[in-house]
């Protein structure tokens, strides 16, 4: 049995790690507005090497670099993102749990979007569009899956999670949830985004391991590309005509359909909780640390106004995403 690892100090303070958010979404935002006149630049190019290339203009500068940047800023600075390996056999839990994952996701999004349609709001179809050529999927793989499964996870489960995990383990991977979950600034993608963003923030302190979250964070994001892309192989034009005009509750087959999918779910979220116990139950034979909650600290003034500063951010992107979805598919 290894020695467990002490806790990592120093960590990095959660004036920097809210710096890292709002960088990310400030990020976003200018990206957006640069992806029209990048588009005539990139013109020559098809469309998905030009996506990787818009991907790479957002991740590296304005996650990735700054993440690292913040871990080479004192001496010791790095082991609070848990650069720890982990076992073949922990790797191969995370990839099918991952998988598993991308079903229990997929029908919760389902029900999702019921709800927002039940409350008078249905979302234009804007998904990204998928390629038909394996070429094209590789390019779709990489900057859908493998950028934001790195990039994102250093951010969120490297520096986020260990600044905030000073006030105690359970409390930083809930607020690392909702930051990673907002950032993303999707109405229809809001409850899914945060519950990913628990299971990756627990599989990283249980193996303690950021490589936990790349490789679960990943193989989600490949899967869904993978899944979506067979999908669409496989459907017809009639049948996506008829997707695009039916509701969701139509389309699962009403009330029958539903209580199916509230099944699925009940299954599939036992399993999944099943093997994040597991997870809990070898990192304590391990002798990982969980640290227990702690008397809140404040924020300070900075922390604050940088804070403000991301929910500014992330406020915009929700309301582009707001205004895109609605005034494409229009409230009903």
């Amino acid at each position: 049995m290894s020695e467990p690892r002490p806790v990592p100090a120093p960590r990095p303070s959660r004036r920097s790690a809210l710096l890292l958010w709002t960088i990310a979404g400030a990020g976003l935002l200018l990206t957006n507005l640069l992806s029209l006149p990048l588009s005539r630049v990139l013109a020559g190019l098809n469309p998905f090497a030009q996506s990787l290339i818009y991907n790479l203009v957002y991740y590296l500068p304005f996650a990735a670099l700054p993440a690292l940047l913040l871990a080479r800023h004192e001496p010791g600075l790095w082991q609070a993102y848990r650069p720890y390996p982990i076992s073949l056999f922990s790797t191969i839990s995370i990839i099918a749990l991952a998988l598993l994952g991308v079903f229990f996701v997929t029908d919760m999004g389902i029900l999702w979007s019921m709800l927002l349609e039940a409350l008078g709001l249905r979302f234009a179809d804007v998904a990204i569009a998928l390629p038909t050529s394996a070429q094209g999927l590789a390019l779709c793989l990489l900057y859908l899956a493998v950028l934001p499964g790195v990039c994102e996870e250093f951010v969120f489960r490297g520096a986020i999670l260990s600044a905030f995990e000073e006030g105690g383990t359970r409390r930083a991977v809930v607020v690392t949830a909702l930051l990673f979950a907002l950032l993303h600034g999707s109405v229809e993608g809001l409850p899914m985004q945060f519950l990913i963003g628990l299971i990756l923030g627990w599989l990283v302190i249980y193996c303690d391991s950021i490589y936990a979250g790349l490789i679960y964070h990943t193989t989600h994001n490949a899967a869904t590309v993978i899944l979506q892309f067979t999908i669409n192989r496989s459907a017809s034009a009639a049948l996506e005509a008829q997707t695009e005009s039916a509701s969701t509750l139509e389309l699962v087959g009403g009330l029958s359909g539903v209580l199916q999918l509230l099944l699925e779910l009940a299954m599939m979220g036992a399993m999944m909780l099943f093997s994040l116990r597991m997870f809990r139950m070898m990192a304590q034979l391990r002798g990982v640390t969980v640290r227990p909650p702690q008397p809140r600290a404040h924020l300070r003034a900075s922390e604050w106004a940088i804070l403000a500063l991301g929910i500014v951010c992330v406020a915009l992107l929700f309301a582009a995403d707001v205004y895109t979805g609605l005034f494409l598919g229009g409230a009903k």
